[in-house]
């Protein structure tokens, strides 16, 4: 075995093969455009091999004689270029369309790394899912539906998403997102049982109060003094350093 042998240098071995293929391709499509050629004129095919493609370029004033067939110059080069035109179109459009596809796949949400599958979601937070809990969540319940036991967040990839109430919620946003219209007080109105909310803001007490007083007793607790006007049948309380009469 030599040692000192210099390794085979791939990228020239690929400038190859492609330069191989190419020459093959031109070859192909020289010799296709006389069969396409002969056909619209109505002559006879060419007899030709594929390989004879090449000759046509050293008798472009009579490509018939290069390929063995009764063909004129203007019809064969006509020919040609239009297949070159509609090849180009199409490879233009197929390439656009697939860097959109890219472009589509790389900033869509639900292919991002980490972001959960169909299979994912089946699993784990559908309400089929959700239900085949609900005798642990809720087992003072026969027959349990999804808004007893859970929920609903919203849809991805056409299923809808379910949380539990045993589970812990992380919602991320800027000041005046949406975060307590849109998530915490539509979970105060629709949970099935007691609640315990905290803020510091009046805005799902003022939004739910009533609401839930239908339901049953609400009790609030601001440290700040209650007010007068506060809606019949909810008991505040106040905080140690100001005493009630």
């Amino acid at each position: 075995m030599n040692g000192g042998a210099r390794p085979i240098d791939d990228t020239l071995v690929n400038l190859a093969l492609i330069a191989i293929a190419g020459l093959g391709v031109a070859a192909a499509v020289l010799r296709l455009a006389a069969t396409v050629a002969a056909w619209v004129i109505g002559a006879e095919q060419p007899d030709a091999g594929w390989s004879a493609g090449f000759r046509v370029l050293g008798h472009p004033s009579d490509p018939g004689r290069a390929l063995g067939a009764e063909i004129s110059a203007w019809s064969y080069w006509t020919v040609l270029v239009l297949m070159l035109a509609v090849g180009s179109t199409c490879a233009i459009v197929v390439s656009r369309r697939i860097a959109a596809l890219r472009h589509t796949s790389q900033h869509d949400p639900r292919r991002l790394i980490g972001t959960a599958t169909r299979h994912d979601v089946v699993n784990t937070a559908s309400k089929k899912a959700l239900l085949r809990r609900s005798s642990t969540l809720r087992p003072s319940l026969d027959h349990a539906v999804a808004g007893d036991v859970g929920y609903l967040l919203g849809r991805t990839r056409g299923m809808e998403i379910w949380a539990s109430v045993e589970d812990s919620i992380l919602v991320l946003g800027p000041p005046r997102s949406g975060k307590g219209l849109h998530v915490v007080i539509n979970a105060i109105l629709d949970a099935p049982g007691a609640v315990v909310t905290t803020a510091t803001r009046p805005d799902n007490v003022a939004a739910t109060i009533t609401a839930r007083h239908e339901h049953g007793p609400v009790a609030v607790f601001d440290p700040n003094v209650w007010p007068k006007d506060s809606p019949p049948g909810c008991a505040g309380r106040q905080s140690e350093a100001v005493k009630t009469r």
